[in-house]
């Protein structure tokens, strides 16, 4: 009996929705550019260090999340290919109803971390005390209030409607980066700062509420509908989910909560600016790679297995063709482009060894993001969520060890070596979920990429006698004639007149690429 219907699933890579969610991601990027260094002008090492501790605090009470999201976005792709729209409804009044609930233990439970951090200890110097603690709380109460608002996003994935919430992403994005500009020009202080980031959030997140009620009027979102089945449905996936999310809080959240607590308020820009750089890097790929779990859930809720393998194959190439050379520039150009966009040669001293080793992270760890996908679409992430607690408990480990000999290039071990580690593990098991060969998975999803980045590398490697890289003219001269010549190689590669000998060399020989066929 053949279970397709009329409009099955294609299993091919969401170019479309991966291509709205990476412009929304460049244009917060651009804005991230401006804004930090701007704050850490304006407010110097000490302040925006207090800054910083607080986001990595608060950033551990999105915990209280507990993983509904990514229920929310497994659920609504599966009601929504099935037409299940009544599963669907009681499933997301339940997500409601903990999430309200959570909402109001964060307001708790964080007012008194904070205390404890701010208050108890001597961590922050007195005369900042009393405006880092208004800072906190405002930044506190917005996310008890975003918590049930997270619904909406999260629904807006499950549809795939990531075109719409990159938009109404960037216009707020825009707003916050003209409330940053006042802000400077008035003098502003780290509270008005708060109320910037606190106003365009909430604004965000209500539009979004609009746009998926549009999308889904019968959707019932009142807590009081939810049922015991239902509850006990959304425990199970984001019981294992939130341990997911408790585990990449750990591993990259928690670096700059180590250095503070050491008394070290001064060096968390040192750390922090390369870190968000690296991050930067990941979040590009990952804004494209994160529009694959929808598609893998539906895919395997009509038991598509062939396009799953298809779908994973092809978004790995591609995550590695965007990855790799990303990597290769932040060892190449990382120290320089940190002195130009900082403007202080203490941060290409001090950062670029940060940078470095982190950005050992980003190829590795992004391959691992599109085998994540495929665990979470399917709903089998316990093993998955264990791995990255094991992951973290290393990284918190090793980084506490290690940071009072090296000090933040010890902390930035701390974080890389298990982080590499475990990704490649995770790369290989879902290799085996999904009955692929290791050495097929290299051949067809690794080879073209690392033989195109090897070229563009020695390319910018020449390209670097020829023009200075302590100026932004000469840094984007080279940079961007290195990308024309890798575009160009990675197209040759994919399309040269023998590619189909070399697509036969590359194809595995337990997955036929074309004439898929569902199971």
């Amino acid at each position: 009996m053949n279970k397709e219907v009329e409009s099955p699933p294609t299993g091919r890579f969401p170019w479309w929705q991966a291509a709205a969610n990476t412009g929304a991601f460049f244009a917060q990027l651009a804005a991230a550019f401006v804004i930090a260094p701007m704050l850490l002008r304006h407010f110097g090492p000490d302040r925006y260090g207090a800054w910083s501790l607080v986001e990595s605090i608060l950033a551990y009470l999105t915990l209280f999340d507990l993983g509904i999201s990514a229920t929310i976005v497994r659920n609504v792709a599966r009601g929504h290919a099935t037409q299940d729209h009544s599963l669907l409804s009681r499933l997301t009044a339940a997500c409601a109803l903990v999430f309200t609930v959570a909402g109001l233990i964060v307001t708790g439970v964080g007012a008194t971390v904070l205390a404890l951090v701010l208050h108890t200890h001597d961590k922050v110097p007195g005369p900042m005390k009393s405006e880092v603690w208004s800072m906190s709380l405002v930044l506190l109460g917005t996310l008890s209030v975003q918590l049930p608002l997270s619904i909406f996003p999260a629904a807006l994935d499950g549809l795939g409607r990531f075109a719409q919430k990159a938009l109404i992403r960037t216009g707020f994005l825009m707003m916050r980066l003209v409330g940053v500009a006042w802000l400077v020009r008035f003098e502003g202080s780290l509270v008005t700062l708060a109320w910037v980031f606190s106003l365009t959030t909430l604004g965000e997140s209500l539009t979004m509420a609009w746009i998926t009620r549009r999308h889904l009027p019968s959707l019932t979102l009142a807590p009081w509908h939810a049922d015991r089945e239902a509850l006990r449905q959304v425990r199970g996936y984001s019981g294992d989910a939130l341990l997911a999310m408790i585990a990449g809080r750990i591993s990259f959240k928690t670096d700059a909560i180590v250095i503070g607590l050491c008394g070290q308020l001064n060096l968390i820009p040192f750390f922090d600016m390369p870190a968000r750089l690296a991050e930067y890097a990941k979040n590009l790929i990952r804004s494209a790679t994160t529009t694959l779990t929808p598609t893998f859930s539906a895919l395997d809720a009509k038991g598509y297995q062939n396009r799953m393998r298809e779908l994973f194959l092809a978004g790995s190439r591609y995550t590695a063709y965007l990855a790799l050379p990303i990597q290769a520039g932040l060892f190449l150009f990382g120290g320089g482009f940190l002195e130009l966009w900082l403007g202080d040669p203490e941060y290409r001293r001090r950062g670029a060894p940060v940078l470095w080793i982190l950005a050992g992270t980003v190829s590795i760890g992004m391959l691992q993001s599109v085998a994540a996908r495929v665990l979470y679409g399917v709903g089998k992430i316990r093993g998955f969520a264990r791995l990255m607690c094991l992951e973290a408990l290393i990284n918190l480990s090793l980084s506490l060890l290690l940071f009072p000999v090296w000090d933040i290039r010890g902390v930035a071990l701390g974080t890389m070596i298990p982080n590499v580690l475990m990704s490649a593990w995770i790369v290989i098991r879902v290799c085996q979920h999904l009955d692929i060969r290791d050495s097929d998975y290299v051949r067809t999803a690794l080879l073209r990429p690392i033989l195109a980045t090897i070229i563009v590398t020695v390319c910018w490697t020449y390209l670097r006698t020829l023009w200075p890289t302590h100026t932004w003219a000469g840094l984007i001269q080279i940079i961007s004639r290195g990308m024309v010549v890798y575009l160009l190689v990675s197209l040759g590669l994919e399309m040269i007149p023998g590619r189909q000998l070399f697509r036969r060399l590359a194809r595995p020989r337990s997955l036929p690429l074309s004439h898929v066929t569902p199971e």
